[in-house]
């Protein structure tokens, strides 16, 4: 809450280090877990269930084309394992403060009983002391799983934005639909929607520097753009006008944009909102989120 603007860009804001647990398992407001942990399971549902769907009706395909060469459907892949990734996360949290909390009761039971005994209760009180010191080193830092939950969010929060502007701006018209598809509408509208609502529910904190994710996420469907491109020139181009490597030309041009403008720009706003949360929820309950 306190760090400035310019900390953002020490070399220390590329890593996923991270001085707490709790903005990685549980929402920014202070609402009672179980409401969070039924948010988290219901987005997964939501989205599995149309992805198996698409994938059903359509066999896979799209066209002439696997459905798995397009970055809408990397996006969403990426955005599902995102949100099974964030309840799976959050059901670790539930577990390890049950288990924490079973077993400070029992020591609280066992040191009730040995309460007459002047040398028990000296362990129990030193162990009790160790234990919290433990417990408190460990909370004080994002778990393995925990920063992979991060990348996650953070590469679908940009891709979800981009596969949206981009297919409503410019390929939408190029379908010759006169209504938009319920299957177009997930895939390249409700993805959006969601990564909207995980930024102003979820607690994931916001680093500038952290805009390197998504451009290596980015830079890996490039290269296989245009490997997948290389072996038919005609026909294996994706994106018209937008990734078409017969137009190299027009194709960096794209690419130059959303590298050096789209992408630093929505991690931008990405870490206003976070900003506004934080300031949101220190006038809301009078204490900071920290």
């Amino acid at each position: 809450m306190t760090e400035s603007f310019r900390e953002e860009f020490r070399v220390a804001k590329f890593g996923l280090q991270y001085p707490f647990r709790k903005p990685f398992d549980s929402a920014q407001w202070r609402w009672p877990p179980v409401i969070f942990t039924i948010y988290r399971i219901v987005l997964p549902l939501y989205v599995a269930s149309w992805y198996i769907t698409l994938m059903v009706i359509t066999k896979g395909r799209s066209g002439i084309h696997s459905s798995y060469a397009y970055l809408t459907i990397w996006s969403y892949t990426i955005l599902l394992i995102h949100l099974i990734w964030a309840f799976g996360v959050n059901l670790v949290s539930i577990w390890i403060k049950r288990h924490r909390s079973n077993s400070s009761m029992s020591l609280h039971i066992d040191t009730k009983d040995g309460a007459d005994n002047y040398a028990f209760q000296y362990d129990a009180t030193a162990e009790t002391s160790s234990g919290c010191q433990n417990t408190e080193s460990v909370t004080k830092s994002n778990t393995w799983y925990m920063k992979v939950s991060w990348v996650l969010f953070s590469n679908s929060s940009v891709a979800a934005i981009i596969v949206t502007a981009i297919y409503f701006s410019a390929l939408y018209s190029l379908t010759g639909q006169t209504h938009l598809d319920p299957f177009d509408f997930n895939l390249h509208g409700v993805n959006s929607i969601i990564m909207i609502l995980e930024h102003c529910i979820a607690g994931y904190p916001i680093r500038l520097l952290h805009l390197i994710y998504p451009l290596i996420y980015g830079a890996i469907y490039i290269i296989f753009s245009a490997i997948y491109w290389s072996f038919d020139h005609k026909n294996n181009v994706l994106y018209p006008g937008v990734l078409d490597w017969n137009h190299p030309g027009s194709t960096m041009l794209v690419l130059c944009i959303l590298v050096f403008l789209v992408v630093p720009i929505l991690q931008l706003i990405f870490y206003g909102i976070h900003r506004l949360k934080l300031w949101l929820h220190l006038k809301i309950h009078s204490r900071p989120y920290f």
